[in-house]
């Protein structure tokens, strides 16, 4: 875990910085290698001594189809137009996790925090294995919605996945938290049936004595 596989150009206009997809090496929750596809985007400015500061973006819910997957779809930028600029223009770089499963082989581990956590710490990983990031040890975290649950839960569990990086603090937009709460009071709306469809697949795959109903 915290593998770069590869990396290619990526056809996206960032103001001050490329854009570029990564396939990197993730971990299940307990433990086994994962294969997680992710955005990366890198300051044209020269970095500073020591390497770039680093913001991890997780992403909210989008789909659970391979061209759900941020790095391969055509909008997977659109939550990211309000600050993806002004953090080339500090110099930061930033790198953005699909999450396992999402556009790469699954179980989709959905809302599954410790899936989540281990894909945007490993993300950092495999991005200060890219030359041309030349990113340092230090990073943040970014989320919003899935994503600010995945933030949440990488707060509490990052220290333990990669003792070497050094995580500065976590923003968590709108996070996903109360989850039984959100799930049962969303069955009857076009956007429970988004969650709920996701949750039935992915908590079974971690907890199979989870009863569906």
């Amino acid at each position: 875990p915290g593998t770069l596989i590869r990396t290619e150009p990526m056809n996206a206009t960032v103001p001050g910085g490329q854009a570029y997809r990564m396939l990197y090496v993730s971990a299940l929750p307990d433990g086994t290698p994962a294969a997680s596809g992710a955005m990366v985007f890198i300051p044209t400015t020269p970095a500073p001594d020591g390497g770039r500061k680093v913001v991890a973006w997780a992403h909210g819910t989008v789909g659970m189809g391979d061209a759900c997957a941020p790095s391969r779809s055509t909008t997977g930028m659109n939550d990211m137009e309000g600050w993806l600029q002004q953090m080339m223009s500090l110099g930061w770089a930033v790198v953005a996790t699909d999450y396992v499963g999402l556009g790469t082989p699954g179980p989709e581990l959905y809302l599954v925090g410790q899936s989540e956590a281990n894909d945007v710490v490993y993300s950092v990983e495999a991005l200060r294995a890219m030359s041309q990031a030349q990113a340092g040890t230090d990073y943040v975290v970014f989320g919003h919605s899935q994503g600010g649950h995945s933030a949440l839960w990488t707060g509490a569990l990052a220290k333990q996945i990669a003792p070497d990086l050094h995580l500065l603090g976590i923003a968590a937009a709108a996070p996903a938290t109360e989850l039984a709460d959100i799930v049962d009071a969303q069955w009857d709306t076009a956007v429970g049936w988004a969650i709920g469809a996701e949750v039935a697949i992915s908590w079974p795959s971690v907890d199979p004595s989870l009863p569906l109903q």
